[in-house]
């Protein structure tokens, strides 16, 4: 687990909120950041803020929901992909 938590506090540093929302996301993409909120148990501020920052960052990408207007869905990114991947080989490897 410590070597999970130091490849995932690598540059750019990601938080472990960050990887455990970029591990959902990877499982149930295309979901809302409100869905995501409920399903870790934190305010949508709190998973919106999160997404932001890891859209930024490039391993997130938010795109509108073409039924529902105001809703925003979340997938990985390639990048986002990749980077998950490496982080579940090294936590695989401990």
């Amino acid at each position: 687990m410590l070597k999970f938590l130091q490849e995932a506090d690598t540059k750019p540093r990601l938080s472990v909120r960050e990887v455990i929302l970029m591990a959902v996301v990877a499982d149930s993409p295309g979901r809302s950041t409100g869905a995501l909120a409920a399903q870790l148990g934190v305010s949508r501020q709190v998973a919106t803020r999160t997404t932001t920052t890891l859209v930024t960052r490039g391993y997130m990408s938010k795109l509108p929901d073409p039924q529902q207007r105001k809703l925003v869905r979340v997938t990985l990114t390639r990048r986002g992909r990749t980077r998950l991947d490496r982080l579940r080989a090294a936590h695989e490897a401990v």
